[in-house]
């Protein structure tokens, strides 16, 4: 599942890449003044079109795997917290090492495969704004009302959701990062109060 996660959320990415890079052009390269609305209108409603697809894949993707994205949370996380209780009270070096590897193996897993995609994913779709604001519009009154529909679509936001109870992004990460560790303070009190 990983993996799959990985590209779908990739490859969405470079999809928002794309129509950042398309609509950047929305006003540029027109030769025939005489057909510049058509042009202007094809490429405007090309583009809405472009982001109402990425939308629409968005929520297929949260409704797919966002469930299994949180249980996996919590199973990295409540395996990591044993990780690390492990590796504070390991009797062998062989065992601290197995630890050592198994708690930072699962979290890289974790951030690479889940985290910065989706912070990539969200950084691709933040910048849609900025790029139809910057393609010169305002030398078109005749497209003001377009590129403010436009604008006004780009604001929606492309978040993956875990379970709908977190954001999966890279804040997300270090905040499980920040449990787990927390949580492993509470087992190591726990067990150090056992045993006195």
């Amino acid at each position: 599942m990983d993996i799959v996660v990985l590209t779908l959320i990739s490859l969405t990415a470079i999809q928002f890449k794309l129509l950042n890079k398309g609509v950047a052009k929305i006003f540029k390269g027109i030769t025939n003044l005489e057909q510049a609305d058509v042009v202007i209108r094809e490429r405007i409603q090309k583009y809405k079109n472009h982001h109402a697809f990425l939308m629409t894949f968005r929520n297929e993707l949260n409704n797919l795997f966002s469930n299994a994205i949180l249980a996996y949370m919590g199973v990295i996380i409540t395996t990591q917290c044993t990780e690390l209780y492990v590796l504070f009270s390991w009797n062998s070096i062989q065992e601290g090492i197995r630890a050592v590897l198994y708690a930072s193996t699962m979290f890289f897993e974790l951030y690479i495969c889940y985290c910065l995609p989706a912070q990539d994913l969200i950084d691709e779709a933040e910048k849609l704004p900025i790029s139809i604001y910057c393609s010169k519009w305002y030398q078109y009154p005749n497209h003001f009302k377009d590129v403010l529909l436009l604008l006004g679509q780009f604001q929606l936001n492309m978040l993956i959701s875990a379970g709908g109870v977190a954001i999966l992004d890279i804040q997300t990460g270090f905040a499980a990062l920040k449990s787990m560790v927390s949580y492993f303070a509470f087992l190591r009190t726990v067990g150090a109060s056992s045993e006195k």
